[in-house]
């Protein structure tokens, strides 16, 4: 076997173990910013929170902004491929569903993710 093939060999086994390391980490890390990057985002209340909105960050932190003007911090995971759970800093905490771009929260409050 030559040298250059050696080489590719080689080369075609360390991708072959970044690929698998990185979707191990995908699948046991709950908060992997790689898992939330497709959900994290803004997302806007539809009538009759109008105002109100929900941020999802790709680390896993969150920010809930009501239609009167206040909010709080919380955090945020995937449970599943398409459940949400979160906790909010005042202690409530919550499931959603996500289809697409609509985020529904466990009250049937839906939200739109902006573009």
């Amino acid at each position: 076997m030559t040298s250059r093939k050696k080489v590719i060999i080689g080369a075609v086994i360390v991708v072959a173990i970044i690929v698998a390391v990185v979707a191990i980490l995908y699948v046991i890390l709950p908060n992997s910013p790689l898992k939330n990057a497709g959900v994290a985002g803004v997302y806007d209340a539809t009538a009759p929170l109008t105002g109100a909105y929900i941020e999802l960050r790709s680390d896993g932190t969150a920010y809930f902004h009501s239609q009167y003007g206040y909010g709080y911090s919380g955090t945020w995971e995937l449970r599943e491929s398409n459940r949400i759970y979160m906790e909010v800093s005042n202690g409530m905490a919550m499931y959603a569903t996500i289809e697409g771009n609509t985020l529904t929260d466990n009250s049937g409050q839906t939200y739109v993710k902006r573009k």
